[in-house]
């Protein structure tokens, strides 16, 4: 295995693959997401960490792997910064993003690879992983994005892939110019979009092939921070495809449903300023697709005749003192406002679809 930086066995049928892991006071889990990265059961393999500016013991600790690692450390600029300047010292075929607190499993590269080549570059092999909520927990959920030949785009909208879960092609990464390092979080999302806008495939891998351990102190667990990021993340990919010629009904449709779902998520969290102008934004794009974002039709019955911030309310309220996760007007009716009342009693009588 070559794990410092040389390309060894330059005629090898199997290519080189670039491990990228950046990290931020990361003392605590560093050192395992190396020790992964070096136990790949694939043959011809380099890892390259980036320090962010760290100021607890994780350089130490990124130190003591010698040259088994190449490794640099700068002043703090963000995981995104980290993971670019990672990309531009590597020299693999292809790249595998890990975050500091994730662990590959022995087998993700070599599981993975074949399907990469199989699919050629413009190719994105993706698979499934568990989470946990600490290193030493050991109740894990499994999760299971699947691919079935959707359309890229819309794919990426609907199933957020995480960081660690594909194999990129080093070519189609510079392509796109690599992560926003402007985002604070999302970066996974904005760098999927991208790349299936500038027409990346996607495929899968039904194995579980890394664990992902969510801390409730990482930038990701901030969801309204996430939210936030919708809105410039989407618009983006939309004039992308606009610039293209790409942008069809189904994507216009499925951008306008995205953002609209961030709007009532922004609803339940009492953010309602912000869930009015995702709404809008959303109804701008596609008023269908913003509609869907109500998955009953009674539900998008109320948010024509409400509109969609107050049935959100409507809905959250009737969710709270019955119990019931859908909003059904038969058991939800008591309890409900008689304003919401009237508005449910008249979209029963209209046409819905």
């Amino acid at each position: 295995m070559s794990a410092s930086g040389e390309t060894t066995g330059a005629g090898n049928a199997e290519p080189l693959v670039s491990v990228i892991i950046p990290c931020w006071n990361g003392e605590n889990f560093v050192g395992a997401a190396i020790e992964s990265a070096l136990g790949q059961t694939y043959p011809n393999v380099e890892v390259i960490v980036i320090d962010d500016g760290s100021t607890d013991d994780s350089l130490n600790i990124i130190r003591s792997f010698d040259a088994r690692v190449h490794w640099e450390s700068g002043p703090n600029r963000g995981a995104c910064a980290a993971r670019n300047r990672g990309l531009a010292l590597a020299r693999g075929t292809f790249v595998q993003f890990l975050d500091a607190d994730d662990i590959l499993f022995p087998q993700k590269l070599s599981s993975m690879v074949p399907l990469a080549l199989s699919g050629g570059p413009g190719t994105v092999p993706t698979c499934d992983w568990e989470t946990v909520t600490s290193a030493k927990d050991s109740h894990a959920v499994l999760r299971h994005l699947g691919y079935d030949g959707e359309d890229p785009v819309v794919y990426c909208l609907q199933k957020r892939q995480q960081t660690s879960s594909p194999l990129h092609w080093r070519a189609d990464l510079e392509a796109v110019g690599g992560f926003r390092p402007e985002l604070p979080c999302c970066q996974e999302v904005d760098l999927h979009l991208r790349l299936a806008a500038l027409g990346t495939r996607f495929s899968y891998l039904p194995e579980v092939l890394y664990r992902k351990i969510e801390r409730p102190d990482s930038i990701s667990s901030n969801y309204v921070r996430v939210l936030d990021q919708y809105k410039d993340i989407f618009l983006r990919v939309r004039d992308l495809l606009v610039k293209r010629g790409a942008l069809t009904d189904e994507r216009r449709y499925a951008i306008a449903k995205a953002l609209a779902l961030g709007a009532r998520h922004y609803v339940r969290r009492g953010l309602l300023e912000k869930a009015d102008d995702y709404f809008r934004t959303a109804a701008g794009i596609d008023a269908t697709g913003s509609r869907h974002a109500f998955g009953r039709w009674y539900s998008r019955a109320l948010a024509d005749i409400v509109g969609p911030v107050l049935a959100e309310r409507s809905i959250q309220t009737a969710v709270w003192q019955i119990g019931y996760v859908s909003l059904r007007p038969r058991v939800a009716g008591p309890v409900l406002t008689e304003r919401i009342v009237n508005a449910m009693r008249a979209a029963l009588r209209k046409p819905h679809s």
